[in-house]
């Protein structure tokens, strides 16, 4: 398809620290649907009401946005990191945009399908779809990371809203997928064959996880998940085999909306969605090693470490408030 220039967002003055060394800064695009960092930028979906995908360095400096004319959802990076997959559920397809460049590159076709989450294993791209909602039409599709041999249809059973996933981006799996919209929510795990298709193999037991799960992080080698759910008030760690009783809690407080590992995979950061600390990082063993708070409310999801592990980057807004809260990025820094 035929790159997109990137159009310039404007340099917004950071807002005061919220914390030492912390910084703020409003984006241009009116929401965080995801975000992603790789080297020394930082990547925020804007939602289905912003046609773009905004970037900045890894301090917060707004870089601009990168146009694509359809509402943005989940965000994926390729192995070498060079590409971004933005799912665009309105256009009905995957846009590809070149990190480095910052230009839309690929656009792939998903037919029929709205996509709106997505998953990389090594070797293919996954994604949850549903072009409507709450309607038990939501199901998981695949396709090479080329865009090529796009299939649909291929989950256990269909999903009441667009199915979440999630996956160990350098192996061939386990995929993991869950309906947000579920109170007791359950998570499907399917082993990923090596035609890309996915078989399932086991649920999560009644009510493990817990209600409205926002967010599950996997640890590289497939073998651990964490959720963050609405209740209970703590992020769970389960071994996927099992999914039954967790192994290690994390207590957050009320309401875990997001979930991340570090790229070392010793730490666990957390975001609750509104009571204080907003931000909170723990050690494996579920020890708590630094919390933050910030202004606003914390978009679901809507948190990412740096590639180095040293800082934590938190969006918030509100753009059905009166006035509007304008989607900001917060950059925290994290002592090791």
């Amino acid at each position: 398809m035929v790159a997109a220039a990137v159009v310039a967002g404007g340099l917004a003055v950071p807002a005061p620290a919220t914390a030492a060394g912390a910084s703020a800064v409003t984006l241009p695009v009116a929401a965080a649907a995801d975000i992603v960092t790789v080297r020394n930028r930082v990547f925020v979906s804007g939602g289905p009401d912003s046609a773009a995908v905004a970037v900045t360095n890894g301090d917060g400096r707004v870089l601009g946005t990168v146009p694509l004319g359809a509402g943005t959802a989940d965000l994926a990076l390729s192995g070498s990191g060079h590409d971004l997959y933005v799912a665009l559920p309105s256009a009905r397809a995957i846009a590809v945009i070149d990190t480095r460049t910052l230009t839309e590159i690929a656009r792939y076709p998903t037919g029929d399908a709205c996509p709106r989450s997505l998953a990389r294993t090594a070797r293919w791209l996954y994604f949850g779809y549903n072009c409507g909602s709450g309607n038990w039409d939501g199901n998981i599709g695949v396709m090479g990371l080329d865009g090529q041999g796009v299939r649909y249809g291929l989950a256990r059973t269909t999903f009441y809203d667009t199915p979440r996933l999630e996956a160990p981006a350098t192996t061939r799996g386990p995929l993991l997928a869950w309906d947000s919209s579920l109170s007791p929510a359950t998570i499907s795990v399917y082993g990923v064959g090596r035609d890309g298709t996915p078989t399932w193999l086991r649920d999560s037991a009644w009510d493990a996880v817990g209600s409205n799960l926002a967010d599950v992080a996997v640890t590289g080698d497939g073998t651990s998940a964490l959720t963050a759910a609405g209740a209970p008030y703590e992020v769970r760690e389960f071994t996927v085999a099992d999914l039954a009783e967790p192994s290690v809690r994390y207590g957050t407080g009320p309401y875990p909306i997001a979930v991340e590992l570090d790229p070392g995979e010793a730490r666990v950061a957390a975001a609750v969605a509104w009571f204080d600390p907003d931000v909170q990082v723990f050690g494996r063993d579920g020890a708590v090693r630094h919390v933050a708070t910030v202004p606003g409310n914390l978009f679901d999801r809507a948190l990412a470490w740096s590639p180095d592990g040293t800082r934590l980057y938190a969006v918030t807004g509100d753009p059905f408030a009166q006035p509007p809260l304008p989607a900001t990025l917060h950059v925290l820094p994290v002592p090791a």
